[in-house]
């Protein structure tokens, strides 16, 4: 029995060139519906996008949208095949269920499954781009306070986790019983241990994890030597 696929895009067309006759009629199922849900990630989807940034993150549009396309870059669950296999389910579901199918009509009416994937990738970029706004800001006021503090020790030297002033001995929390507290990640040990004793010069033997060392350089970016 043949199958027809109605409505279809120029652009769409091209993608499907040789599984789709002129009057509708696929001849090759499978390029049919791959081609087809190709189409939808390529030339559908930016506008789709654009729409669900503009809703979720208004005058964020530019931040989130680049958030957007790392995240979809970085994370399997967002990938190109992932949103693909999303598309082509639905396509495969609609185009078996009658004799002909109406490609508008499916793009405009079938594609919830796949819309709620996206907008769950939009709403977690705007998350982060959020959640970096914060680390941001939150990172300009320590470096203030701390470039207004008097300095309690002239050299902090950094071996991982650890931090020694310029004596050899090692700096410890005056907190230690409120930083002993699982809540506490080794990387805020060594910023509170940074902050409080407010060295003039930092020395980094042994760099502690990425993320912590990215935060000292923002909050003493002129006071490191490595």
């Amino acid at each position: 029995m043949a199958h027809f696929i109605t409505g279809i895009p120029p652009e769409a067309m091209e993608f499907a060139k040789g599984a789709i006759g002129p009057d509708g009629c696929v001849t090759d199922e499978k390029k049919a519906l791959s081609a087809l849900s190709d189409y939808v990630i390529m030339y559908e989807e930016p506008l789709l996008l654009a729409d669900m940034c503009a809703f979720i993150s208004g005058s964020d549009y530019e931040e989130t949208s680049k958030k957007v396309e790392e995240l979809f870059a970085a994370c399997p669950e967002f990938s190109y095949s992932e949103r693909k296999m999303a598309v082509l389910s639905a396509l495969s579901d609609c185009f078996y269920e009658n004799d002909e199918l109406n490609f508008t009509g499916f793009l405009y009416f079938r594609l919830s499954d796949y819309e709620s994937l996206l907008f769950t990738g939009v709403n977690a970029a705007f998350g982060e781009v959020i959640i970096n706004r914060e680390y941001e800001r939150s990172c300009r006021e320590i470096k203030s306070f701390v470039e207004n503090k008097k300095s309690i020790v002239k050299e902090a030297h950094i071996y991982g986790f650890s931090v020694f002033d310029e004596n050899g001995e090692e700096i410890k929390n005056e907190d230690s019983e409120l930083f002993s507290d699982d809540f506490f990640t080794e990387g805020d040990r060594l910023l509170a241990l940074l902050i409080s004793s407010s060295p003039k010069r930092i020395f980094i033997h042994i760099p502690p994890d990425g993320e912590t060392l990215a935060t000292v350089k923002k909050i003493f970016p002129l006071l490191i030597y490595s």
